[in-house]
């Protein structure tokens, strides 16, 4: 522990660096400077900056101390920070959610979810996709989180996303079983859809403006590809 002061805040109140995971759990609102992730007061009324460890792995136990809300998600024993989703990001997850949600409940297939809500696959990895739907069927895996492979998982990626939507969660939803999954292209304004068959996700298609999007899992569910990023412009 150093005692050099790294930022003032407010009269007689310092940043002090910590080097400890257990430290930094005893904050509870966070924000990121520069490559740090910065938790500004605690119940003591103190301020705590910290770093995660890139070379370090955590696990579901560390993962469940967090702040409740905190901007993470456990992937293969890494905690990796989820920046605050942009308004075109935000647009088209409430047309894609919308659909879903309504068509759902009518026909009473399951339910449907949104982000942030945690969902747990094993003691390395706890995810959020953007949109998920569990059937009636696996109703089970409905808790106070999801525990176990969401039917549908969707996610909507950036350029900055991209990488870890369509490699690492890409893996891990194949690995766990997650029946269907949709990446949304916010740039290209595109739909690629992968079905899960023997263990292995096969491309069913990546859809555009012009065609109809349907859906193996939420059975009967259609919608124009147009519509998805309708006002996202």
């Amino acid at each position: 522990m150093t005692d050099t002061t790294v930022l003032k805040q407010k009269q007689n109140r310092y940043l002090q660096i910590v080097h400890s995971f257990d430290d930094i759990l005893k904050g509870n609102t966070y924000a990121m400077l520069g490559e740090q992730v910065m938790l500004f007061e605690n119940e003591k009324g103190e301020y705590v900056l910290f770093t995660i460890d890139p070379l370090a792995t955590y696990s579901k136990k560390d993962f469940m101390q967090l702040p409740e809300g905190a901007p993470f998600e456990l992937q293969n024993g890494k905690l990796i920070y989820i920046a605050s989703p942009k308004t075109l990001h935000q647009l088209i997850l409430g047309n894609i959610f919308n659909y879903l949600f309504f068509f759902v409940k009518q026909q009473k297939l399951g339910k449907v979810f949104s982000s942030p809500m945690d969902v747990h696959f094993d003691e390395k990895n706890i995810v959020q996709p953007d949109i998920l739907f569990v059937s009636k069927e696996r109703n089970a895996i409905i808790k106070d989180w999801i525990f176990g492979a969401p039917d549908l998982a969707v996610e909507i990626f950036s350029p900055s996303t991209k990488r870890n939507d369509k490699k690492n969660k890409f893996n891990l939803y194949q690995k766990h079983g997650v029946l269907e999954y949709w990446l949304v292209d916010t740039e290209l304004k595109t739909v690629e859809v992968h079905v899960l068959k023997e263990k292995k996700y096969a491309l069913k298609g990546i859809y555009k403006a012009g065609d109809s999007l349907k859906s193996n899992v939420v059975k009967g569910f259609e919608m124009a590809v147009v519509e998805l990023f309708e006002k996202a412009d």
